[in-house]
């Protein structure tokens, strides 16, 4: 190229492990000993300790990470409330998947801390004695003396498991500001019936017990069928991500396509 010639060796580490420093150092010593300062590549199958890729920098030597993706995918169904959650993923280490986690909560002890005085003033405001009853949480919002939405059960359902971001019980608290009014809770029979919707109550505080289950599903992006392979080929420096269609093992490049990974989120 422009009357000079180039040269570029390269290094192929298939073992079971990361490579390590030492494996660097002697490839850096190789590319020393050969004329013509020529350019460095290793590619490792299983990817790098991180004094390996500082004396990759360090020497200017080019530091790939080749390795299949797995065609295998999770074909359990994706369900959800409108109290869960869902976090997506990208996955590029392992393999070049999403992977969907799922918070779904139960809501048990429900504890309604009612305005006392508002209460005795409005007594027809709660219904009578109806015997047991399931209480439907999900639709409850709050409104201050306007009609306007403060918050709903669901925003604060779905705020405490942001937080906690782990399967188990947790507690929700909320304290109101003066005023508050509760709308939209349905009561059912034991039949599952509704039979009243309570609607209007002031409200100063709420606790409930929060049962979270957490299920993981990864659903790789690109599906490899018959003799098809994937490939993940990234440059381990650089953070470069490029996802490589291959027809058959052994056989030449089909297409090569880059990918930008970085945080999203569905609304």
């Amino acid at each position: 190229m422009g009357g000079l010639d180039h040269s570029v060796i390269v290094q192929v580490k298939k073992q079971k492990g990361r490579a390590k420093k030492g494996d660097l150092l002697l490839f850096r010593d190789v590319l020393l000993d050969i004329p013509g300062q020529p350019k460095g590549v290793f590619v490792s199958e299983h990817g790098y300790q991180k004094g390996a890729l500082e004396v990759a920098q360090a020497a200017g030597i080019t530091a790939f990470e080749i390795r299949e993706i797995s065609s295998e995918a999770s074909r359990d169904p994706i369900t959800m409330t409108n109290l869960s959650i869902m976090i997506m993923t990208q996955r590029p280490d392992k393999s070049f998947a999403l992977e969907y986690e799922i918070l779904q909560p139960t809501v048990s002890n429900l504890r309604l801390s009612l305005d006392e005085l508002w209460m005795a003033q409005h007594p027809q405001a709660w219904p009578g004695n109806m015997g047991p009853f399931t209480t439907i949480v999900s639709g409850i919002r709050f409104l201050d003396a306007d009609g306007n939405e403060r918050t709903s059960m669901q925003r604060l359902v779905q705020d405490r498991i942001r937080e906690f971001r782990e399967a188990g019980l947790t507690l929700l608290e909320a304290e109101f500001p003066d005023p508050t009014y509760m709308s939209g809770m349905e009561l059912l029979n034991q039949d599952s019936i509704p039979v009243v919707s309570v609607d209007n109550q002031k409200i100063v505080r709420l606790t409930a017990t929060l049962d979270i289950t957490k299920t993981t599903i990864t659903r790789p992006l690109f599906r490899s069928k018959g003799k098809t392979a994937t490939y993940l080929f990234r440059n381990a420096i650089e953070s470069d991500h490029r996802y490589v269609l291959v027809a058959e093992h052994g056989s030449d490049l089909v297409a090569q396509v880059s990918v930008s990974l970085g945080p999203f989120r569905i609304g």
